[in-house]
């Protein structure tokens, strides 16, 4: 579970997955099908990246588009214009929807989309209520999409080929916030009080929104006089530099192969002399044993390995989702008192147990803020111990979130170190993803792995909820707003099992 060679790492994520993270401000086709083949016993693709139609009644709807979310509703087309030219998204078609928020879609010719076509997101949006999450039966696969808030999660506009992992993203969504309307199919067990099942086609009927557009009404004739030119023999020099380029990449990938087999090959090294290392210990002290132990009173060897080497809980038992608390943390933060008389909100932070609001004085007492706290949602505040203090806080509790159960088998903590610094690089968002290094005094290191992240953004972190969805086990620390400057900061941590534990630690000697 330690090291992998390139061929196993296009074994675990598949080639696209480690070639084409588009630049984006949360996730994209490459982060849905990043985990698949881990998630799936045969290495089949168990979601259809490149499905980007559906066919509904006749009508042929897009899905599977990039949404991003806009502050300017006046400004929304020309942001999603801007956005299209970002290197590795190659999108050349956007749809806008302006209401209780702003937000765009990117589309791609590529896969199929077309001008004039409607998305099925925006137009389930048209027809029902508040936050909603659904599951539909469409054209032999399943189709996955949410919204909050007025806003289509990002990546939540996805086809599945295989039941199992669409129900799973799905019941992931569910339990990770309140939902106004829940749609999905009867089978899936939540029962009539919390969801209903209805066809699309009812759904959607008659409804056709967020039809795509051209980002460049010009592409088309400008790679018709492209095409002119390459006729006229002017294309040789370009397809010549486009054979470089390749064989630049192909270089480059032999060399990244034969850097990584000679670092796995030097780990290999040092592990077999460790090992014959301890194999000399053993013997020696075997040797010695039977005379040694009944002189100073030392319980033999072969009684102490008796004892049964039993793992502890794993650390993410117990512990929240952590999708659902990058959904819920954005909410409850969002919930903090914002005008209290005389002081100044500077931060709010989120942890799995509680939310907490940092109020820094800004002329006021603490007696106002105790007043108008009690009057607006927080009756138990008691500031009267707090006089003359420049800065006060108050909590309330975290929205629900589903906690893990153990039986996860999560994916090696390397690969998602790499998973995540490869795609926040795309997004030119610094993360710090880093291993934590191994402690055999640790009862838990022992038997997991264990790596911690983090990172600070501008966009809402619920936004990054597609991308995280993908580690097993994933779990968030804490999440914080800064009102000073408007950025979030997230920590987490995420863990994988050993495949072997690390030996137990030698007893200390006097």
């Amino acid at each position: 579970m330690a090291d992998t060679d390139d061929q196993d790492f296009e074994d675990l994520f598949g080639a696209e997955g480690a070639e084409e993270a588009p630049s984006s401000s949360v996730d994209d086709d490459d982060a849905d099908s990043f985990f698949d083949e881990i998630d799936d016993d045969d290495g089949a693709d168990t979601t259809s990246a490149h499905k980007a139609t559906v066919q509904i009644a006749g009508k042929t709807y897009a899905v599977g588009l990039f949404w991003k979310s806009s502050d300017d509703p006046k400004k929304v087309a020309k942001e999603a214009v801007a956005y299209s030219k970002f290197d590795g998204l190659e999108a050349d078609l956007y749809c806008t929807r302006v209401g209780e928020a702003a937000q765009f879609g990117l589309g791609q010719k590529d896969r199929g989309h077309k001008p004039g076509m409607p998305s099925l997101a925006a137009s389930i949006d048209e027809a029902l209520t508040g936050d909603w999450l659904v599951a539909f039966y469409v054209g032999g696969s399943y189709y996955v999409s949410a919204a909050r808030k007025g806003l289509v999660l990002s990546e939540r506009d996805q086809i599945f080929v295989v039941e199992d992992d669409a129900k799973a993203v799905f019941m992931d969504l569910y339990y990770g916030a309140d939902w106004d309307e829940v749609i999905c199919p009867e089978t899936w067990g939540l029962g009539a009080e919390e969801s209903r099942e209805e066809r699309i086609e009812e759904v959607v009927s008659g409804i056709s929104a967020g039809k795509l557009k051209p980002t460049n009404p010009l592409t088309g004739i400008l790679k018709f006089a492209a095409l002119l030119a390459v006729l006229g023999g002017i294309g040789f020099g370009g397809f010549t530099m486009y054979e470089k380029y390749e064989e630049e990449k192909r270089i480059e990938a032999i060399e990244a192969a034969r850097a990584a087999a000679q670092e796995r090959i030097a780990n290999e090294g040092k592990k077999s002399i460790s090992q014959r290392a301890q194999e000399e210990l053993e013997k020696a002290l075997s040797a010695v044993e039977d005379t040694v132990s009944p002189i100073l009173g030392i319980e033999p060897r072969q009684q102490q390995e008796m004892q049964p080497d039993i793992p502890p809980p794993a650390p993410w038992k117990g512990r929240r989702n952590g999708t659902g608390m990058l959904i819920a943390c954005v909410e409850d933060v969002m919930k903090a008192p914002m005008d209290v008389p005389g002081w100044e909100t500077s931060q709010v932070s989120c942890g799995e147990r509680e939310v907490r609001v940092s109020l820094r004085r800004t002329g006021g007492t603490p007696l106002w803020a105790e007043k108008h706290l009690k009057e607006n949602g927080f009756p138990d505040v008691d500031f009267r111990r707090n006089s003359g203090s420049q800065s006060l806080s108050v909590s309330y509790p975290v929205s629900y979130v589903s906690e893990y159960v153990e039986n996860i088998e999560p994916q090696s903590v390397d690969d998602v170190v790499i998973y995540l610094r490869e795609h926040f690089t795309e997004m030119d968002i610094p993360i710090e993803a880093i291993r934590q290094p191994d402690n055999p005094n640790s009862r838990t290191s022992r038997f997991f792995r264990e790596a911690n992240f983090s990172f600070q953004t501008t966009v809402n972190p619920d936004e990054f909820s597609t991308l995280f969805s993908k580690i097993k086990g994933l779990v968030i620390e804490d999440i914080s707003l800064n009102l000073q400057d408007s950025s979030w900061s997230v920590r987490g941590s995420f863990y994988d099992r050993r495949e072997h534990p690390l030996p137990r630690p030698a007893p200390p000697t006097e």
